[in-house]
């Protein structure tokens, strides 16, 4: 059925059946064979080197039996920015070449400028899923390298109940028009090696939740059926036809967000209970005006202030969320999201996605943890102040709570900066995440100084506790890399966001 939609080729992992062989060359469809080494840092791809020389022998016993031109893909996404990835896939490339049959070999990277193992391969392909437009990621590489450059994966998704029409988004009809208007342009290109369409089926063991979450790039339905991209496929790839019409639909009318609409109902409460309460204003006009009145106030425990410190918790709790909800859909935009996805185990992996996916949860998933981490911050305290001066969880809890307050700021911040064209997530990320981890130093800092202050303790220790703690979190982190081997990974990850 492929061949009668005039496609060539198709990218397959590696075939060791001589049958499958027959059948694609009685169909006219050449293989594209790919060894499994895919987001693998350059450690991993040195350490792998005699393995996959060993699957390329393997392939190569039964595909010269057959005397056709074999095209191995020497890899998905690897680190080819790094020089021993270099070294690794010149290994590979030669081992094939050193067969007598003919064999032209390529990978797939996501480095463009800073490709480095370019020289490597006989061509290279893009993947231009969610990469951009294929015509611009083509002009960027012929600008720095010589290796002739093909595409590797051209799609759109389709989402389960989006509306009909080219002009909604995750609808069938905007699938085949992007194809449309993207094979317009790259087959007027006589220089490309070759276009892969993302793709023509999805597995049967995909479920209807990855589809729902990651999209359905196939170009047939679940149930058979051929969509209109496939129609635009066939139309170009045997020249038969290359204008195609589709109706319009009509598109949503606004981008609804989840973040502003309960960064709106959180800010709109909380200012009916400033204004409504009278215990809120005092707690808040003593923190910020007359801080000692505030600590002997929260000392005595004479007030009941659960309410107010679980109320202005569960206000922050939001503020945090949206930043931590903010940092991780823009990550999805990056490519550290594509590695850190294909590394993390399938439920881990889901999970994230599914987050990503939809705010509503990432939000309420970010203001649980935060305010769990707070509640558990009151509870250790009160267990740790001694006996003659013992605290309360309730007055521990707006010891905690209160220094907290920046976070509100950044939480506005984050709102005001996605009103506008972020054209650099990975900016943003780093830009957000300092920002956050320096908030958290400072207001971390502060609930010590408070809390000592009660005790009776000079707040001047509150600065060799907080860099005693900071050392010993650095030196945890920097064990648990050590001894899980976790810095290749760290390095490729850096290499993609700075890299590509």
């Amino acid at each position: 059925m492929i061949s009668e939609y005039g496609v060539q080729a198709v990218r397959v992992d590696l075939v060791l059946d001589e049958n499958l062989y027959v059948l694609s060359n009685l169909a006219g469809v050449r293989l594209f064979q790919e060894i499994d080494l895919a987001f693998a840092p350059a450690e991993v791809a040195v350490a792998r080197s005699d393995e996959l020389v060993g699957q390329i022998d393997s392939m190569l016993d039964v595909a010269s039996r057959m005397g056709e031109m074999i095209y191995l893909g020497l890899g998905y996404w690897n680190d080819t920015s790094d020089d021993r990835t270099c070294t690794t896939l010149s290994d590979l490339s030669n081992a094939a070449h050193r067969r007598p049959v003919s064999v032209r070999t390529y990978y797939i990277t996501p480095f463009i400028e800073d490709d480095r193992c370019a020289h490597t391969v006989d061509f290279v392909l893009l993947d231009s899923k969610d990469q951009g437009d294929p015509t611009k990621l083509i002009e960027r590489w012929r600008s720095t390298h010589d290796t002739p450059v093909g595409i590797a994966a051209l799609g759109a998704p389709v989402r389960p109940r989006a509306g009909t029409g080219y002009l909604v988004r995750g609808s069938v009809e905007a699938q085949a028009r992007l194809i449309e208007s993207t094979l317009t342009e790259l087959l007027e290109d006589d220089g490309l090696v070759a276009v892969f369409i993302d793709r023509w089926a999805e597995s049967k063991e995909r479920g209807a939740l990855a589809n729902e979450i990651d999209g359905d790039f196939a170009i047939v339905s679940p149930e058979g059926s051929p969509r209109p991209a496939a129609a635009v496929v066939r139309g170009f790839y045997t020249g038969r036809q290359r204008i195609f019409a589709f109706p319009a639909g009509n598109p949503a009318s606004m981008d609804y967000s989840w973040m502003n609409l309960i960064a709106f109902v959180t800010a709109a409460l909380f200012g009916f209970m400033f204004y409504s309460s009278l215990g809120i204003q005092s707690v808040l006009r003593r923190y910020f005006f007359s801080h000692s009145f505030y600590l002997e106030k929260v000392g005595d425990g004479r007030e009941t202030t659960i309410g107010i410190s679980l109320f202005l918790l569960a206000c922050l709790s939001i503020a945090a969320s949206i930043v931590g909800a903010a940092l991780i859909t823009h990550l999805r935009l990056t490519n550290l999201w594509f590695a850190l996805t294909a590394w993390l185990p399938g439920p881990l992996s889901l999970a994230l996605r599914v987050g990503a996916r939809y705010q509503g949860l990432l939000v309420l998933t970010f203001a649980g943890l935060f305010a769990l981490v707070a509640l558990l911050w009151a509870v250790a305290l009160s267990w740790l102040t001694p006996a003659a001066k013992k605290l309360r969880p309730a007055q521990t809890l707006l010891l905690v709570v209160m220094p907290r307050w920046p976070v509100a700021i950044i939480g506005l911040l984050v709102l005001v900066v996605l009103n506008w064209q972020i054209d650099e997530p990975i900016v943003f990320i780093a830009t957000g995440t300092g920002v956050w981890l320096s908030v958290v130093i400072v207001y971390t800092g502060r609930m010590f100084s408070d809390y000592l202050r009660l005790l009776g303790i000079t707040a001047l220790l509150t600065i060799p506790v907080l860099f005693l703690a900071l050392t010993l979190l650095a030196a945890a982190g920097w064990l648990f890399v050590t001894t899980r081997n976790l810095l290749p990974e760290l390095i490729f990850l850096w290499n993609l966001a700075t890299r590509t």
